[in-house]
Parts: C-alpha cells; sequence; structure tokens
C-alpha cells in the first residue's frame, strides 16, 4: 500500500486540497512538563528522558502526555520486574521438577512488548520515525514556509 503523501509536501507541489486536511496542525511541546501527580517515583525519570527525546524529534504535543505516561510506566515496571528476576533467578521449578522460565521474565516480555507498542505510537522508535511525521507549527518560521502559506509561486 502506498504511503500518505504529507500535507507540507503537498502544500509544495500546490496539490494541497483544505477540505481533504486530517485538521489543524498541532503545535509541538517546547520543553517536557513536569510529571503527573500519580506517576510512580520510578517512572518520572523515565518521563523526562522519553519527555526530552519526543521534545527533541517534535513528535510530542499535548495530547500526547496520556501516553508518554503510560510508555514510564512501563519502563519502571520492566526496571523492577529486571531487579526482581535479578534477586529471584531466572528459571523455577515446574509441579513435574522441571525447569521453566520464573514468572518475572514473562511478565518482563509481556510489559516489554506494551513498552514498545508505545513507543510506537509517540514515534520514538527506528521503525516509528517514518510514519510518525514531526508536529510541525501552524506559524510559518522560514521564508519557504512563508511562501508555502501564501499559496505558493504565482507565474506572472
Amino acid at each position: 500500500m502506498p504511503r500518505r503523501t504529507s500535507s507540507s509536501t503537498k502544500k509544495a507541489r500546490g496539490t494541497y486540497r483544505p477540505g481533504r486536511s486530517k485538521g489543524p496542525e498541532i503545535e509541538p511541546l517546547t520543553r517536557v512538563p513536569p510529571p503527573p501527580k500519580n506517576l510512580p517515583g520510578g517512572a518520572v525519570e523515565h518521563w523526562r528522558t522519553l519527555g526530552k527525546e519526543g521534545v527533541r524529534r517534535r513528535t510530542l504535543s499535548s495530547g500526547d502526555l496520556p501516553a508518554l505516561a503510560e510508555a514510564a510506566k512501563a519502563a519502571a515496571l520492566i526496571d523492577s520486574l529486571h531487579a526482581l528476576l535479578e534477586s529471584a533467578g531466572s528459571t523455577e521449578t515446574a509441579k513435574d521438577g522441571s525447569l521453566r522460565p520464573a514468572a518475572a521474565f514473562r511478565e518482563i516480555r509481556a510489559w516489554t512488548a506494551e513498552y514498545r507498542s508505545w513507543l510506537r505510537q509517540l514515534g520514538l522508535t527506528p521503525a516509528a520515525r517514518p510514519s510518525v511525521e514531526p508536529v510541525r507549527s501552524s506559524t510559518p518560521t522560514t521564508e519557504f514556509e512563508k511562501l508555502i502559506a501564501a499559496g505558493g509561486i504565482k507565474n506572472g
């Protein structure tokens, strides 16, 4: 399936039709806001780290903050599960006497998948980068953006 052509590319080509656009453009966050009050202590550092990366890539807007909080919680939970795994060991004995992966190991796998899905939603994985466009400011800043906003180049 062909990829969708971005609105900025359509504007540059002169084929942009406002009636078919996704909606108003969203302002990107310029700094990471303070973490929510209900965020567990271990997740606060992950909030700051992931938030800084989202702000740097301009893929983070105010509507993404709940997803950022969930990603930070998942990362903190994975950290605590790793600590549990180190103290308890990576295997446990089953009822029949055989060894199997510890419950903490199984939980790490499940929460890692959850964490990766939140990172994909936020555009913070290498695979997600092409599919998540950076948030563009609605006010043109460069001369080229001002020209596009004005309707392109007029011949004659």
